[in-house]
């Protein structure tokens, strides 16, 4: 009698110890299929801007972009140093250089955009030729002949170098007016004509963003095209083109000392890690520079995040060390 009443309570416990072990087996799979489907909704970027032909932090970003486990690194423009080049090297070397970098060290893709500083005619020839030397890598080089593609589901619109004649490459370099607007309004109905990089083809465009060297128009001294003086220096035209086609994130470089922040669409601070629905992002200049803060950056990068489910944006800062 005793013996039947112990295998009577081994076998409950046996039991209990398969549906436990059922519902633990349950509970981790719904957790792990949630965890994909959040990773599938987020696109995450590196983004960084300004290396004026000066590699010191430019692995430690790379480095920091991987640790991140970055989709792809968007470059704002200015990779080389018109006005002293860095180590004697021609504008050229300097580009290549830079991007010869990065490329061998992140295997992922990567989309450049020129800023005011590339001569046009050496940073066409090296889109060539790159494109020679990493036949396997995805990377793209914008132009006036590429302009919007979609990645991941997300529509990276492009606005090469800038609106400014007086700040351009002495060579001639990407100089742009309304008219570009107009182009790229078209451009944006066929962004398709560039499909390689979108992993994601089944579904519609969930996502927009604006790629651009020079930020848009700010309203005061925190946003993030404000110089020293508080003046509010960007492209009124950028403003006017993203509201008139509802784009809410973009990442701009350029004015330097504004970076290392983020705004929303009414030019309010968002503070990093902070899911938004609008984020404009200057993430300043990957190479040392003093802030409007009056503090000298050792150079910063930053990380964009962007749900397309959700239809929201943050951002994360990374400061040289």
């Amino acid at each position: 009698m005793v013996e039947k009443e112990e295998i009577e309570l081994i076998t409950k416990k046996v039991s209990i110890i398969l549906l436990l072990t059922v519902i633990l087996i349950i509970f981790v799979s719904c957790s792990s299929n949630k965890t994909d489907t959040v990773k599938t909704n987020i696109v995450k970027f590196g983004v960084i801007s300004d290396i004026h032909g000066d590699t010191t932090n430019l692995n430690f970003f790379v480095n920091e972009f991987k640790k991140e486990d970055a989709d792809a690194i968007i470059i704002l423009g200015d990779t080389n140093y018109i006005f002293e080049n860095v180590r004697g090297n021609s504008d050229y070397e300097e580009m290549y250089y830079v991007l010869k970098t990065i490329l061998t060290d992140f295997k992922k893709p990567v989309f450049v955009i020129p800023g005011n500083h590339e001569p046009k005619e050496e940073y066409i020839t090296l889109k060539g030729n790159l494109k020679k030397e990493f036949p396997e890598q995805k990377f793209l080089l914008f132009d006036d002949t590429q302009r919007v593609i979609t990645f991941k589901n997300v529509m990276l619109i492009s606005v090469s170098g800038y609106h400014l004649k007086e700040y351009m490459h002495p060579l001639g370099g990407f100089l742009f007016n309304e008219s570009l607007f107009d182009e790229l309004e078209m451009s944006m109905g066929v962004y398709d004509a560039v499909s390689e990089f979108n992993e994601n083809k089944e579904g519609k465009i969930k996502s927009k963003m604006l790629v651009a060297h020079g930020p848009p128009k700010g309203k005061n001294k925190n946003s993030i095209d404000a110089v020293f003086s508080g003046e509010n220096v960007g492209n009124e035209m950028i403003n006017i083109f993203m509201k008139k086609n509802d784009i809410k994130f973009g990442i701009f470089g350029h004015i330097h000392e504004a970076g290392m922040k983020g705004v929303d669409e009414n030019d309010e601070l968002v503070e990093e890690n902070i899911w938004s629905d609008s984020l404009f992002v200057n993430p300043g200049s990957a190479t040392k520079w003093k802030m409007n803060s009056g503090k000298e950056s050792k150079g910063s990068a930053g990380i964009l995040e962007v749900d397309i489910k959700e239809g929201k944006a943050r951002y994360l800062i990374i400061t040289a060390k």
